[in-house]
């Protein structure tokens, strides 16, 4: 995985913090695991979904582009793998948390 991008002044700027920042040029990713899981990015607007996914792991991917970020409503999800039948399921099989406040 790249380290990271040169600055001007020759300092570096890690991968993460540069996809972070909606003023650096750096606005696509290509990963294959824990990106689609744990990334917080606000300005994450799409997410193409090639591979297989079920359950939390789906939904955590999901969750990435719905982020709340100021000027854009929703987040677009790119279905490239059919994983409809896996939403479906998750969704079916969601466990609503106990104690949660109204």
């Amino acid at each position: 995985m790249k380290q990271g991008f040169a600055t001007m002044d020759g300092q570096r700027v890690a991968v993460e913090t540069a996809f972070k920042n909606p003023k650096h040029p750096f606005r696509v990713a290509i990963v294959c695991a824990m990106w689609l899981t744990v990334f917080d990015g606000e300005s994450l607007f799409t997410l193409y979904i090639d591979k297989p996914m079920k359950a939390h792991n789906l939904m955590q991917a999901i969750a990435r582009a719905n982020r709340v970020y100021p000027g854009r409503d929703f987040g677009l999800i790119v279905d490239c793998n059919g994983m409809l039948k896996s939403l479906r399921e998750a969704l079916a099989t969601s466990i609503p948390m106990s104690g949660s406040r109204q």
